[in-house]
């Protein structure tokens, strides 16, 4: 059968959590620590 359809979907769900909690971090530090402004803004 080759390759399963979950597999793509599994790893899109994965990257995309993995930039969700990337941003949240991010944008946590940028607030408290005013450095990343622009990268909380692109989300």
């Amino acid at each position: 059968m080759g390759i399963s359809p979950v597999a793509p979907i599994t790893m899109g769900m994965m990257t995309t959590v993995s930039m969700f909690h990337i941003w949240r971090i991010s944008s946590l530090r940028g607030r408290k620590a005013g450095d990343r402004p622009i990268f909380g803004r692109i989300f």
